[in-house]
Formats: structure tokens, C-alpha cells, sequence
């Protein structure tokens, strides 16, 4: 636990998923942020990751005015529902929290594409497909990788994580997420 948010009111509240409950495309982060959605309550808002996910949202109409009250035909969530000690969720967690997600991906019956942000994401989606039911063997993470996945299973698409650290290493800029974005549009 970083002992510099202990004290806050907002540290280590769990944040659920947000969006059109109608979605075809379910983004699935790693965890949130201490000062972002775990202090906002809402995933991928009030950090740079937020911020460069919802810039890329809005440019290619998902969410018209980058707020999560806008999204239309996606619904964002993170595996870990908690902000993870040091910022990097240990197994137990994932495991933890994968009810939820599992949860999450029953009440989303539209849902076609699957984005995972980042290898440890992408990684618990293709374990909670695999508990699903789904053959998942064939699914590896690279970023701009784009699986189907038979039975009837969302596609899954894995796009390195918009973190501060990837943005400025320029590991993801915005051409590389809007080719993304791009190949979500051509499966929906």
C-alpha cells in the first residue's frame, strides 16, 4: 500500500465499470489509478491514462464530449476493482475480482469486441472467456492483436495500456490508438 494515500477519504473503494449497458465494445483496463477513478469512482477518469483513453473515445465517436456519461456503445472496466498496493495487482486479486468482471460480461449481452489495455489485462480476459467456456488457446498479447474466438465469444483485441509511462515513452501514441479504434469500427 503506498502510505502517501492512506489518509485520503477515496483510498481503496472499489470502482465498478461505467457506460451504455447496450455496448459493443467492452474496454477492459488492468486497475485504477490511486488519484484517478479510485479517486473519481469511475474508471479511466481523472488520470493521464483517463485522459489520453477518452481523447481517443471521443475522436472516433464513443464518447462524444470525453465524459463517462457520454459513452455510447461502450462500457469500460477494469480486472481489479481496487486500487492494488504498489500499483501492480498480485494473482489473488485477479482472482478476486474475476466475479466481477464475469458478472459484467453477462449483463453486456451486445458486447462484440473485447479491448484489453495492456498484457496483464488482456491475460485475465482470456482467463475469464476461458472459465466462459471459450477456447482461448490461440489468443496471445501484442498490441494491435485481433482474435476471434469461436462460440460465439466477443473478438478480442489487445492494445498496449495507456499509462503515463507508455504515453510518454511513446509506446502508444495517438495514431497507434486511433489504428485501434479503427479495427473495433470495421468488426462493429
Amino acid at each position: 500500500m503506498n502510505a502517501a494515500y492512506v489518509g485520503e477519504k477515496y483510498w481503496a473503494k472499489p470502482v465498478f465499470g461505467v457506460g451504455d449497458l447496450s455496448a459493443r465494445l467492452l474496454i477492459v483496463g488492468l486497475a485504477h489509478g490511486a488519484h484517478g477513478a479510485n479517486r473519481t469512482g469511475v474508471p479511466f477518469m481523472g488520470d493521464t491514462a483517463g485522459e489520453f483513453l477518452f481523447a481517443g473515445l471521443e475522436r472516433n465517436g464513443f464518447a462524444p464530449n470525453q465524459s463517462f456519461e457520454s459513452l455510447k456503445d461502450v462500457y469500460i472496466t477494469n480486472a481489479v476493482k481496487c486500487a492494488p498496493p504498489g500499483n501492480k495487482p498480485k494473482t489473488n486479486e485477479f482472482h478476486n475480482c474475476r466475479e466481477y468482471l464475469l458478472e459484467e460480461l453477462s449483463l453486456l449481452k451486445e458486447v462484440k469486441v473485447i479491448l484489453a489495455l495492456g498484457e496483464k489485462a488482456f491475460l485475465e480476459v482470456k482467463r475469464t472467456l476461458k472459465e466462459k467456456g471459450a477456447n482461448v488457446q490461440h489468443l496471445k498479447f501484442g498490441h494491435g492483436a485481433e482474435y476471434k474466438v469461436q462460440g460465439g465469444f466477443p473478438d478480442v483485441i489487445g492494445s498496449y495500456h495507456t499509462s503515463k509511462l507508455n504515453i510518454n515513452t511513446k509506446l502508444i501514441d495517438v495514431h497507434k490508438m486511433d489504428e485501434i479504434f479503427f479495427k473495433i469500427r470495421k468488426i462493429l
